[in-house]
C-alpha cells in the first residue's frame, strides 16, 4: 500500500474489521468538527497507535472512512507527541472552511507523503 495514497472504507465496521488492530488500540482524538465541504458535512480525525494510522470519519449515512497517511508512533504513553508537534495548531483549524486541507498539507509535507 503506498504512503502516499488515502484509502477509504465504506463503514467503520469494515475499517475495523480490515485490521483487527484497529478496534483494540488506543486513539488520539483529533477533532470531531472538521469541515468536508461547503454544505456543512463534518468529519472527525483521529490517529490509531498500533496501526499508526491517521483516519477521518465522515459524519452522517454509514459514516465512511478514509485512511488520511501514517505516522510512527512515539514511544511511550504518549504515543502521539511528535504528531502533535506537526499538527500544532490544529484546535483552531478544526471547524474552518480549509481547516482539513491544512491538516493533510502538514501530514504530507513533513512526512513527503
Amino acid at each position: 500500500m503506498s504512503q502516499n495514497t488515502e484509502i477509504d472504507f465504506a463503514s467503520l465496521e469494515d475499517f475495523y474489521n480490515d485490521d483487527p488492530r484497529r478496534r483494540a488500540s488506543r486513539e488520539c482524538l483529533y477533532g470531531v468538527m472538521w469541515r468536508i465541504d461547503r454544505l456543512g458535512t463534518t468529519a472527525e480525525v483521529s490517529y490509531i497507535r498500533d496501526t499508526e494510522e491517521i483516519y477521518q470519519r465522515t459524519h452522517g449515512l454509514n459514516e465512511p472512512i478514509t485512511v488520511l497517511g501514517y505516522w510512527p508512533a512515539d514511544p511511550g504513553q504518549i504515543f502521539y507527541q511528535s504528531l502533535e508537534e506537526t499538527l500544532k495548531g490544529w484546535p483552531e483549524k478544526c471547524g474552518t472552511p480549509d481547516g482539513l486541507d491544512w491538516l493533510k498539507s502538514k501530514l504530507h509535507r513533513k512526512r513527503n507523503w
